[in-house]
């Protein structure tokens, strides 16, 4: 009886901590990445998308939905049966939504021909029940759920996506997100999307529609929330100026600037520290590849790559950006805020040591190679001044 009052008041004591993480490619089978998730022994882990790539590359710039169910059960397996995943998934709890690699379209939206057979598969993926609504349910497989007094709401931005009204989320998912927000037994609301809620302002990155997420930040308006996102193979803190909203964004499992070759690397990490410094600073993005945790008791947000913590911030952190500076500076010029530093960022960073480190092996391997042809040539040059030398020899003795 006390063993079991132990247990339970341990269990109330405990920091509650939520990983999450997203893209995960099974062409780096080798990361210790989920193993060290493992090791926090969080309450849950979230995907936020990108499971598995099971998209299909018709060419090197495109990727078209995968119409072989065979062959996308074999992707999420090839993510499930990992030995760091599997672990994992004996140690907590898994939570997830999709994004587009893992339902099925690159940028997929709405008109996904292939989502109904995709859905079936990635909820296996997750080992959902048989019976469980997100199965059946017409208009996606966004969910909630709860740890104590926080609640996780989970958001499908891919299954009502529609470029034509600019709307992400389609009217039922709006409705229900909206009574999900009502709940008054919630100290937290902590939602997730596929996709970055926040900036307005990037190019080439794959993020909410401006009408549908100024609809959001007006729905949470008052509400204690954190957004957490993935998608953009880059990990990042963000900040609203304008609400103070954080959205904590974790991507990519096995993405990174020095998972890549150095020129896929270099042009990468180019665009991620370049970024206007706007909802985040250079120094808030990481490269490497990531995992988030949120300590919901300690109020902390926490970066990790492999092997370390790269970055940690309070719930309460604040931003130096003003609101009507955001408002009021030409796009544009939001690129050259803080250049200098980011240059001196850029300069300093990891991979320019890596680069200079493989130059230096060039060069090593250079100065080894002129020395083996030096040395051949001379050892054949000597050899050839000893047969001379022989020759002569054996000529005046013969004389």
């Amino acid at each position: 009886m006390y063993f079991i009052l132990i247990l339970f008041f341990f269990d109330q004591i405990k920091s509650q901590k939520i990983a999450f993480g997203s893209c995960y490619n099974y062409e780096d089978p080798e990361s210790l990445i989920f193993f060290e998730i493992a090791k926090h022994k969080p309450d849950t882990f979230v995907w936020l998308g990108d499971a598995a790539y099971v998209t299909s590359k018709t060419n090197q710039n495109r990727r078209m939905s995968e119409l072989n169910e065979t062959i996308i059960e074999y992707k999420f397996n090839l993510t499930k049966y990992n030995p760091g995943y599997q672990k994992l998934l004996n140690a907590t709890q898994i939570n997830g939504i999709w994004d587009d690699h893992d339902y099925n379209e690159r940028d997929g939206i709405y008109s996904n021909p292939v989502k109904e057979m995709t859905r079936q598969l990635f909820l296996n993926f997750l080992d959902v029940k048989i019976d469980d609504e997100r199965r059946f349910k017409k208009d996606g497989i966004y969910y909630s759920f709860k740890l104590k007094n926080t609640k996780i709401i989970l958001l499908d931005v891919r299954w009502n996506r529609n470029p034509e009204q600019q709307d992400v989320l389609g009217q039922n998912q709006w409705i229900w997100l909206e009574n999900e927000l009502q709940d008054n037994e919630v100290d937290l609301f902590i939602i997730g999307s596929g996709s970055q809620i926040l900036p307005n302002d990037r190019l080439f990155i794959d993020v909410w529609y401006l009408s549908s997420r100024n609809k959001l930040l007006s729905i949470l308006k008052g509400k204690n929330v954190l957004l957490m996102t993935g998608d953009v193979h880059f990990a990042e803190i963000l900040q609203d100026p304008c609400t103070n909203i954080i959205e904590v964004c974790s991507s990519g499992l096995s993405y990174g600037s020095h998972y890549r070759n150095i020129l896929r690397g270099l042009f990468e990490f180019f665009a991620e520290i370049f970024q206007p410094d706007t909802y985040s600073q250079y120094y808030e993005r990481f490269a490497d590849k990531n995992y988030a945790i949120i300590d919901i008791d300690e109020k902390k947000i926490s970066i990790y790559n492999e092997s370390s913590l790269l970055y940690q911030v309070d719930f309460n952190k604040t931003t130096s950006i003003k609101c009507e500076d955001l408002e009021s500076t030409p796009l544009i010029f939001k690129y050259f805020w803080n250049f200098k530093d980011k240059l001196n960022a850029f300069f300093s960073m990891l991979l320019f040591y890596q680069i200079v480190k493989a130059l230096k092996l060039c060069i090593i391997l250079l100065v080894l190679i002129i020395l083996c042809v030096f040395g051949i040539l001379k050892f054949f040059g000597l050899s050839i001044i000893i047969k001379r030398k022989t020759n002569e020899k054996i000529k005046q003795k013969n004389e």
